[in-house]
């Protein structure tokens, strides 16, 4: 119980901290990503893993991409193998989708080779900057 109540901590804390008055975020140039980032990597996503839960009309999905590093772009740490995650939610409730954030978006899948914009969280891990903090590169 105690990991699902910090689980959906982590996640509204995410969803709505890039969310000035809760209107969705729009996506940022490479600058803004940069400059929001501590750490900015490329590399290949080998898996992604994700949880689905539905609850208030919401069907959200919390996630990490397992990246292997192929070059360091800012900061980071010298790791071999980064961790990113991500949140994403769809309105799935009756009536008109309310105006908020709906996470992150372009998530990248098995096999990409992607530029990835991060920050460090409190509890050491990686998190994606929203919305767009994957680019894709081929």
């Amino acid at each position: 119980m105690r990991i699902r109540t910090a689980r959906a901590a982590w996640l509204t804390g995410l969803l709505l901290a890039a969310s000035p008055a809760g209107a969705e975020v729009g996506d940022r140039s490479p600058e803004d990503l940069a400059r929001l980032a501590s750490c900015v990597l490329r590399g290949t996503v080998q898996r992604v893993y994700t949880t689905t839960e539905t609850a208030a009309g919401f069907r959200e999905t919390t996630g990490v991409a397992e990246l292997t590093v192929g070059a360091i772009d800012k900061g980071c740490g010298g790791e071999e193998l980064v961790y990113a995650r991500f949140a994403t939610r769809e309105w799935v409730g009756r009536g008109p989708a309310p105006t908020t954030s709906y996470g992150h978006r372009g998530l990248p899948r098995p096999g990409q080779t992607v530029r990835v914009y991060l920050t460090r969280g409190a509890d050491g891990g990686y998190d994606v900057v929203l919305p767009n903090g994957f680019a894709v590169l081929r």
